[in-house]
Parts: structure tokens; C-alpha cells; sequence
């Protein structure tokens, strides 16, 4: 089994896709790809299908087309990037789902259209978040030095479950008490979603009604 490690690996063109499949058919060893959702195409899918492609991973980001377009710079809008992954339910391709919450000015109420997003998406079995971390080299970075979200000399580490930002509008405790919560509010049915809320906190309650559902959901 292979994994293909290029973050974009549709953005390839399409001599070069149909030159990595002729290559490709001599071995026709199961691999994994990611890339983002403007890149897909049912041609493409199915090319690579034939020489063996087994799984996908997909970035949304966010949910809301608006921030999405002026704070990221993906423009394309919430129906499009459904139809682009129903290609991948079409073709029998197994497909996780990633998100990312807690980006520069981004509210809760931001952060559950995300949510509401990935709960629209058909297909996938797997769909998860991360919490937005302000690497050196990208473009956010010197924005939430800016607004003093974090300090300029910040260094992020490999892996956390917290923010590293202190934002008004959003609290590092909400941040991470909706990255702990992100895949039940997914999984369990909206009229559950008053329960998730408790979960959220992390308090006694909170984290006795949080192991309840864990167990419900299988995390």
C-alpha cells in the first residue's frame, strides 16, 4: 500500500495524470491521495481508480463560503464542493473529510457552519477537525500578529489540541471544547446536539456527559 504525500496531488496536469497511470498500471499497488475539492474531476477518479487508487482525503477548511473566500482563498461555493465529492461516492472511493476551526476571527457561530458543511457531505467515512495553528511561512501568520492574536515570536509545536491564539471572539476554551465534541456534533442526530453542548465544557458535568457519548459514538 502507498501514500502519496503531495497535498494536491490532482493538481497535477493531465499528461502528467495520464503519464502517472500508464507508469502506474505495472504495479497497480492500493494508494492513498489527498488533495482539494476543485481539483476533482470524474475523468480523473477514474483513471486512477483503475490503476489502483483505494482512498482519498479531502479539505474543506470552512464552512461559510464568504470566509472561506476572503480570510483563505478558497472560492469555491458550498453546492460545487458537494457535487465534487459526490464523484467520489460515485466511484466507490473510500473518502475522510477534514476541517479545520479556530482560524483569525472566526466566531462559534462560524465554526458550526463548518459543522453544518461536513454533516451535508455524503459518502465520507471518516471526517475530522483541527485546530488552525499560525506556522512560520503562512500567509495567516503575520495576520494574527497583526491583530495580536498571538505574540511575533510565537513558535508552534508539531501537535497540540489547543489554540496557541487568544482571540476575543472566540475563546481558546471553546475552541477546544468544539475540537473534542467536532465529530459527535457529526455523528449523533441534531435533537442530541444540546447534549454535545455540555460536553463541551470541561467540567465535571461536561466531561461525564463527554465519556457518555464517546462511548455512544465509538470514538
Amino acid at each position: 500500500y502507498i501514500w502519496f504525500t503531495a497535498d494536491t496531488f490532482l493538481s497535477i496536469s493531465k499528461n502528467e495524470l495520464e503519464e502517472f497511470c500508464d507508469i502506474y498500471s505495472n504495479f497497480k499497488i492500493p494508494f492513498f491521495i489527498q488533495s482539494r475539492p476543485e481539483t476533482l474531476s470524474d475523468y480523473k477518479i477514474k483513471k486512477l481508480k483503475e490503476v489502483g487508487l483505494s482512498r482519498f482525503a479531502v479539505g474543506i477548511e470552512h464552512g461559510n463560503e464568504k470566509y472561506r473566500a476572503n480570510m483563505l482563498k478558497r472560492h469555491y461555493s458550498n453546492k460545487n464542493l458537494i457535487k465534487s465529492l459526490k464523484i467520489l461516492s460515485d466511484n466507490r472511493i473510500s473518502f475522510s473529510v477534514n476541517a479545520i476551526i479556530g482560524f483569525p476571527d472566526e466566531t462559534l457561530d462560524l465554526a458550526m457552519e463548518t459543522v453544518e458543511l461536513c454533516k451535508q457531505i455524503e459518502g465520507w467515512d471518516d471526517c475530522k477537525s483541527s485546530i488552525f495553528q499560525p506556522y512560520y511561512g503562512a500567509p495567516l501568520r503575520e495576520y494574527c500578529v497583526k491583530k495580536g492574536y498571538i505574540p511575533k515570536d510565537l513558535i508552534c509545536p508539531d501537535y497540540t489540541e489547543g489554540s496557541l491564539m487568544t482571540m476575543p471572539m472566540f475563546s481558546k476554551a471553546d475552541i477546544a471544547g468544539l475540537y473534542r465534541t467536532f465529530t459527535m456534533y457529526l455523528r449523533l442526530p441534531k435533537e442530541r446536539w444540546p447534549e454535545i453542548k455540555v460536553a463541551e465544557n470541561f467540567t465535571p458535568e461536561g466531561n461525564k456527559m463527554f465519556e457518555k457519548l464517546r462511548n455512544e459514538v465509538a470514538l
